[in-house]
């Protein structure tokens, strides 16, 4: 359930993300895009994100485009 929200529509996706970094404000960029790149390419190169069928259909595609949408937007920091 927790990982729901990687398949979320982008703009809740997105707030989503700026409420972590937010959480995380104490960590430079660098530190941010390092360890926050580490988890999404890590999540993004599993083959499932999502193991039950219900998950994997209604969560997983959206996942995989917010996700790599992230990491585009992470190398720009």
């Amino acid at each position: 359930m927790d990982m729901s929200i990687l398949g979320s529509p982008a703009s809740e996706y997105d707030e989503y993300v700026a409420n972590v970094r937010k959480e995380w404000s104490h960590l430079s960029n660098e530190a941010w895009r390092n360890g926050r790149g580490a988890f999404l390419r890590t999540t993004l190169e599993s083959p499932d994100i999502f193991y039950t069928p219900e998950f994997k259909h209604t969560f997983e595609p959206v996942a995989r485009e917010n996700i790599a949408r992230e990491l585009e937007s992470l190398q720009r920091l």
